[in-house]
């Protein structure tokens, strides 16, 4: 009996240090440890009232709360990460774990195949909107641009894991964009098609193999693309990019290991080194418009590569999916407080851009806020 009562009572002490300890540790807020990759909702704690007692609200909340605050959970949930990620090539976000050390966000791969694309309606309807807006901003000698950024998926599909079909679908949004695009004569750059015509010949990755967007060298080969296309619009030439042969080094710029990180494990894959060959920005006495960019993340890689800053004016705004200003003037600031119209109509040009898994948001619900101004 004194055996069975010593075996008692040193798994209730084990056990009872395995609840005891997480606590005292996130209590001391110690060790430090690195928080996880992603976009979570913090949980917050509803206050301790009758009503929330005896519903159980509180309960619930609690637990929710406990569980998300300790100092164990991060590194618990690397563990697990780790342990499917080694051992069965499987991740618990939408990262996917693709051939030749790629991953891929999943969130791409429906687009690329067609799947849940738009009616042929929505896209009639997005055409004659786009054309309402064109034709207004034209009669402010205000061209408009719209701008498909390329899809890592369409771009490598061989690189997808073995499970996942890897030729696109007959129809999808970026086919039917297109269309649009041309029977309403909107111009635009489709970044997907070009991408995908420098395949066989491009010296450099365009895709970082541990990121879903462009790498530097594909963002400035992009954005070399766009100010051609500004150009010729604006019926004047603007900035040139130069690119040097003789001097290339390895070089990673930020979000490259996005999707790396956003799979929390112990060990992420590595970011391969990216040749990246010296640019000069031929922009001497060149005049640069002042543009707004009706956009989604896209905008960052142009902008952070210098294309933005040296080949357009540093008024020049953002419109973060139609939801957000960015700009010197306003900071960052809810769109909705802004007049829309009123900014519109002292640019120079006006560039709606999006990569392919958006194209069924494209243009953000714009054409419906300026109509409402």
């Amino acid at each position: 009996m004194s055996r069975v009562k010593n075996i008692s009572s040193i798994s209730f002490a084990i056990l009872f240090a395995m609840l005891l300890i997480p606590a005292l540790l996130t209590l001391f807020d110690w060790p430090k440890t690195e928080s996880l990759s992603g976009s979570f909702e913090p949980v917050d704690r509803i206050p301790l009232t009758t009503e929330s007692w005896f519903s159980g609200d509180f309960q619930s909340n609690w637990e929710s709360w406990y569980n998300d605050t300790l100092q164990t959970h991060a590194p618990m949930v690397r563990v697990k990460n780790q342990f499917l990620y080694s051992v069965f090539e499987e991740t618990t976000t939408y990262v996917l774990i693709g051939k030749n050390n790629q991953l891929f966000a999943y969130n791409y791969f429906p687009a690329f195949r067609g799947f849940n694309r738009k009616s042929n309606a929505h896209w009639r309807q997005v055409g004659k909107d786009l054309a309402w807006l064109k034709d207004t901003l034209a009669a402010h000698d205000i061209p408009l641009l719209f701008v498909i950024a390329p899809n890592k998926v369409r771009y490598m599909p061989e690189n997808l894991p073995d499970q996942f079909v890897k030729t696109p679908g007959d129809s999808s949004d970026q086919y039917n964009a297109v269309a649009m695009l041309d029977a309403n004569d909107i111009p635009y750059l489709d970044l997907n098609s070009y991408f995908l015509s420098l395949k066989e010949t491009t010296k450099y990755p365009l895709f970082p193999n541990t990121g879903t967007h462009w790498s530097e060298y594909g963002a400035l080969i992009a954005g070399d693309t766009l100010i051609g296309s500004l150009g010729r619009l604006l019926d004047t030439s603007l900035t040139q990019l130069e690119f040097s042969s003789d001097e290339v080094t390895d070089y990673s710029m930020n979000g490259d290991d996005e999707l790396a990180q956003h799979l929390n494990l112990w060990e992420a894959p590595k970011t391969e080194p990216l040749p990246f060959p010296k640019v000069i920005f031929h922009n001497e006495s060149v005049w640069k418009p002042n543009v707004v960019l009706v956009s989604d993340s896209y905008y960052w890689g142009l902008n952070n590569s210098g294309v933005l800053p040296n080949s357009v004016s540093e008024n020049h705004t953002l419109w973060y999916y139609n939801n957000t200003n960015f700009d010197d003037e306003y900071g960052e600031k809810n769109l909705d407080e802004i007049n829309r119209w009123e900014e519109l109509l002292e640019r120079d040009a006006v560039i709606i851009l999006g990569t392919e898994s958006n194209l069924f948001l494209m243009p953000y619900g714009l054409i419906e806020d300026l109509k409402a101004q």
